[in-house]
């Protein structure tokens, strides 16, 4: 008889089994990485950016780590917004370190790759991806709050990276996010992240 741990579930050698369909219960890969506490996140706002300029966010990758960056989101206050990644770029300063958590709090694991705000970069390197968060029309909620005057303005909430990508080592990485929206708007930026271990 298996031991149950909670309604409708057991134990068993090879796993979780449903006591109804005696089948086996699976998580997804990034449910499992975060129990394994490989998974981690950050997320940084930029206040008040000026209308033209640019931030920048810098992804510094020592060398033997292979983080994959699973998700990025991008939470404007309004567009016209361009998004830039560069690769290889060159730092004379690292700017502000960011704190990317570990997502599984029990973890004590913490990210090999560091993350800044604001460095100062000498050679953008590369530019290997591109993307766009379009115009909002005027006064309208981007967030569903409706047009029309008074409407409240909730943002626009962008995902330009829905898949994965793997960062080379001993590589810099920024992302870069120009406002374009003909005034200062705030621009929040979200990571999601894992990191496997040589043997797992």
């Amino acid at each position: 008889m298996p031991t149950y741990t909670w309604p409708g579930l057991g134990r068993h050698p090879s796993g979780t089994i449903d006591r109804l369909t005696g089948a086996q219960v699976t998580i997804s890969e990034e449910h499992w990485l975060t129990h394994k506490g490989l998974t981690f996140a950050m997320s940084h706002r930029f206040a008040a950016v000026a209308n033209a300029a640019s931030v920048n966010l810098l992804l510094k990758n020592p060398a033997g780590n292979y983080p994959h960056l699973h998700k990025i989101d991008v939470i404007v206050e309004d567009g016209d917004v361009d998004m830039f990644g560069f690769e290889g770029v060159v730092v004379s300063a690292d700017g502000t370190p960011l704190v990317a958590g570990n997502t599984n709090r029990a973890s004590s694991n913490t990210p090999t790759l560091e993350i800044f705000h604001t460095p100062t970069i000498t050679d953008d390197g590369t530019q290997i991806w591109q993307d766009w968060a379009p115009p909002t029309a005027a006064g309208a909620g981007g967030g569903g709050g409706g047009g029309g005057a008074g409407a409240r303005h909730e943002g626009i909430i962008y995902s330009p990276v829905g898949d994965e990508w793997i960062l080379a080592p001993d590589t810099n990485y920024v992302l870069r996010h120009t406002n374009n929206s003909g005034g200062a708007i705030d621009i929040l930026v979200r990571i999601m992240f894992y990191e496997l271990p040589a043997s797992l």
